[in-house]
């Protein structure tokens, strides 16, 4: 099966903690270095947070189970609210989340579209 990445916000509890994530990343030998490298970086300004930049993706071959457990071993770093988001070849799109110590697989259920505004010009009559 083939994987997508769409967004990662892998914000992390602590510089330590994400340099210990990426440590993790960088002895899994699934994950790296072929599907999954990281980069620890930090916001700037009061409140300084630090998270992983995922610096290299490649989903081609990917295993699930075996994502499944790189997800769980950086269940210890990441923050509350830390997620990924995924899309197959398919389209199915899921992403996994973290929080309160728990690793949680959601998937979309619905998708709804609503109008915003017309950006079309006014027709003359």
């Amino acid at each position: 099966m083939s994987v997508y990445l769409e967004a990662a916000d892998l914000w992390c509890k602590s510089e330590d903690d994400a340099r210990m994530a990426e440590a993790v990343i960088k002895h899994d030998r699934w994950a790296y270095p072929k599907h999954v490298r990281v980069a620890v970086r930090a916001t700037v300004g009061e409140g300084t947070q630090f998270y992983l930049e995922v610096t290299h993706f490649d989903g081609e071959s990917w295993l699930d189970a075996t994502a499944q457990m790189l997800w769980l071993k950086l269940d210890p770093y990441l923050a509350d609210s830390a997620t990924i988001q995924l899309r197959s070849g398919s389209g199915e799109r899921w992403r996994i989340r973290w929080n309160d110590r728990r690793v949680f697989e959601e998937h979309i259920q619905e998708v709804i579209w609503r109008v915003d505004h017309e950006i079309t010009a006014p027709r003359e009559e």
